[in-house]
């Protein structure tokens, strides 16, 4: 339970920063996904418990070594997802730039609103301001 309340006020906080900084990212994929994962994978091993993890190899670690150790190697798993992931999104930008295709939608398209764009309607009308309503 430690590591959810920890780790929820840090993607908070994440969440508050992008916007602070203006950073384009609608869905708070970043804030939620990126720090939430990695907060929570090295707090696994700041609570981790000889009782909670017997059996694994983790336990070895932590009894031989410390919890300093099982934190570094949390660091070091984090590092290779990051790692991963970095590699594969360069892969399919690439891929999808040799297709033609965009990565970004056209500034017309953004105020207006894609659902508009695309579908002729919005997905949401309630909205103020939407011209479905005026």
């Amino acid at each position: 339970m430690a590591i959810g309340v920890i780790t929820s006020l840090f993607c908070f906080a994440s969440v508050q920063v992008k916007v602070r900084l203006r950073f384009d990212d609608s869905l708070d994929t970043y804030a939620v996904h990126g720090v939430g994962g990695t907060i929570g994978a090295l707090l696994t091993g700041v609570f981790a418990s000889s009782e909670l993890i017997a059996g694994h190899p983790a336990a070895k670690v932590l009894a031989e070594q410390g919890r300093g150790a099982l934190i570094v190697g949390q660091l070091q798993a984090v590092l290779v997802a990051y790692g991963l992931a970095a590699i594969g999104t360069f892969l399919i930008a690439f891929v999808l730039r040799g297709l033609g295709l965009r990565f970004r939608v056209t500034e017309e398209a953004e105020n207006l609103g894609i659902d508009v764009e695309a579908h002729g309607e919005e997905a949401y009308a309630e909205r103020v301001g939407s011209p479905q309503f005026q």
